[in-house]
């Protein structure tokens, strides 16, 4: 334990000081009550840590694109910050981070592609995340075709990935490659942490991803069984090939389930009923909800660890995501009531 703490002494407070800044219940309840962007951008200009960031920017004229792409630049930012502060087998853990940001920025290039709007594609991205990437996003931005496309990620991982779902070199299958991309990461994330962590460290991360991972799949299984009546052979493809409290006779019980009303009996029995509910309305909210509070947890049980780190960039996440939502309310002129409902605040 004490060579935890000389370990961690570092990124412990470089956390406790990050965490310090970020957005108050009272600075969410001042960004609902605004009306348009402006207003929100000038907020976070005078009233926050993204005062920096937003400096140089007019609130008058900032459209919502640029908001928000300010934000994700930010967000990146504070990751990075952190990454450079572990060294050794454990730095290596943090390959992570980085795939999971290249497997999100192909997810938004591919859905430009598809609507050829790929040649509007602008993206500022970190220079740590750029050297360590397995592609060159600016010549993939570059593509006009779907096999134009794939062609630029030669080399890379996703390049056989991508060639299975071209139908015909010029179109992409979006839905089934999106599920094979995310089946991806959590294959590799959960190498990752089995290669580079070891300890409390490897069990505290594998209880986080193995959480995410269970109730990611069963969301998945919902989803199919309740919207797109999808065969349950497809349903076993994509369903991520790892575990953690839900155990495989679970598993095929949620997929083998004859209708909704069968799956939820089954869920009844495990302990992540807790975060389904009968209508299923908010069901990612629920997700969102529960992995907050589980990664909040874990990092005031054990802040000597690889876990408040993670825990701060998941806070940071939520932080983005949750303005991204209040901008998005106002632009479709939505009762800021009704947006609060999908907040996840730090004190809540």
């Amino acid at each position: 334990m004490l060579s935890d703490v000389i370990r961690y002494s570092g990124s412990y407070a470089k956390v406790r000081t990050m965490a310090g800044k970020l957005l108050s219940d009272e600075d969410y309840d001042a960004l609902l009550a605004k009306t348009t962007v402006g207003d929100v951008a000038a907020y976070l200009k005078n009233n926050t840590e993204y005062h920096d960031a937003l400096k140089n920017i007019s609130e008058t004229d900032i459209h919502r694109g640029e908001l928000e792409g300010i934000l994700q630049e930010e967000k990146d930012k504070a990751s990075v910050k952190l990454f450079k502060y572990e060294k050794g087998i454990n730095a290596n853990f943090y390959q992570v981070f980085v795939i999971r940001y290249e497997i999100e920025l192909l997810k938004e290039m591919l859905r430009l592609l598809e609507n050829d709007m790929l040649h509007t594609f602008k993206s500022s991205i970190n220079p740590y995340y750029k050297k360590h990437m397995s592609y060159d996003a600016q010549r993939l931005a570059l593509s006009r075709s779907a096999g134009q496309f794939a062609d630029n990620l030669y080399g890379s991982p996703y390049y056989d990935i991508i060639t299975r779902f071209i139908a015909n070199r010029e179109h992409l299958d979006i839905f089934n490659l999106e599920m094979t991309l995310d089946v991806h990461y959590f294959t590799r994330a959960w190498k990752l942490i089995r290669r580079n962590l070891r300890g409390r460290d490897q069990r505290i991360v594998s209880e986080s991803f193995g959480t995410e991972i269970d109730i990611l799949n069963i969301m998945w299984i919902l989803r199919c069984k309740k919207y797109f009546g999808t065969p349950k052979e497809l349903i076993y493809a994509f369903v991520i090939p790892y575990r953690y409290r839900l155990s495989r006779e679970t598993l095929v019980a949620l997929v083998e389930a004859g209708s909704v009303e069968e799956l939820y009996a089954v869920l009844e029995k495990h302990p992540y009923k807790q975060v389904f509910a009968d209508d299923a309305l908010f069901t990612e909210q629920y997700f969102y909800q529960y992995v907050h509070k589980m990664h909040k947890k874990m990092s005031v049980l054990m802040p000597y660890s690889v876990m408040t780190t993670i825990a701060y960039i998941h806070a940071k996440e939520t932080e983005i995501n949750n303005i991204v939502k209040i901008i998005e309310g106002i632009r479709y002129k939505m009762d800021m009531k009704e947006i609060e409902k999908y907040l996840i605040r730090q004190g809540r």
